[in-house]
Parts: structure tokens; C-alpha cells; sequence
């Protein structure tokens, strides 16, 4: 079980491993398009060039806190079911943080960087009926 700010996320460890594979490997989709694998992942050079993110250090393997990984993944999988394409789905999702981050409040000299992430593989994977290409 996850938690951050009153949002859990629980499920057995099976069923977490089966989730996490499933939505993060995109390839056995029956809306997949040819070459139809996507990962979403952090996008540390576009994170190093926020505005907000200038004067913090962004530890590559340690950036991503979970309040934002939070926002980020609950809105990947609610435009994903609404028929998004994984693009539109990180563009929600970056969005989503985007509009979160001024928000958040860390110790002092403990502030992470607002996290950007980025699509590795087809952009164009999605679950439902797809858009139009």
C-alpha cells in the first residue's frame, strides 16, 4: 500500500505485479497499434530545465516523490480508460503536476524537483477505442 495526502493506492503483491506489468507494458493490447510497447518514464534533461527546478539537484535514480508520482499515475490510468493515447496521457499527467507542484511543501533543504515525465516507445499505444491516426 502507497500513501500521499489522504490517496492510497492497495493491492496484494500479485495483483500490484500483474497491474504493473500490464500497464507499463503496453504490447499485448488488443487496440495496440503495430509496435505497440510504451514506457512511461521520468524525463530528466526537460526536468532539468524547468524554471521551478533551477538550483536543485536532480539525483537521476531519486526524484520522483510520491505525491507527484501519485498525481501522475491516478491520471495516466483516468485518461488511458477514457480512451487517451499514452501521449495524451502523460501530457494530462505532466499537466495534472504541473498544477500540483507550488502546492507542495518539503523540509527546508529537502525540496524535490517537479517531476516531467516522457513516453519511450510508441506514443500512440491506448486501451479503448483508439483516435484516429
Amino acid at each position: 500500500m502507497f500513501r500521499a495526502k489522504k490517496r492510497e493506492i492497495c493491492a496484494p503483491p500479485a495483483v500490484a505485479r500483474e497491474t504493473f506489468t500490464d500497464w507499463w507494458d503496453l504490447s499485448s493490447l488488443p487496440n495496440a497499434p503495430p509496435g505497440g510497447r510504451a514506457l512511461i518514464v521520468p524525463d530528466f534533461d526537460t526536468m532539468a530545465t524547468l524554471q521551478t527546478n533551477q538550483g536543485i539537484v536532480l539525483n537521476h535514480s531519486q526524484d520522483v516523490d510520491l505525491v507527484q508520482g501519485t498525481v501522475a499515475w491516478e491520471t495516466l490510468i483516468n485518461s488511458l480508460a477514457g480512451g487517451g493515447t499514452v501521449q495524451n496521457a502523460v501530457n494530462s499527467a505532466n499537466t495534472a503536476i504541473a498544477n500540483l507542484y507550488p502546492s507542495l511543501r518539503y523540509p527546508v533543504g529537502q525540496t524535490l524537483p517537479q517531476v516531467v515525465f516522457t513516453v519511450i516507445g510508441n506514443q500512440n499505444v491506448c486501451f479503448r477505442k483508439c483516435p484516429q491516426q
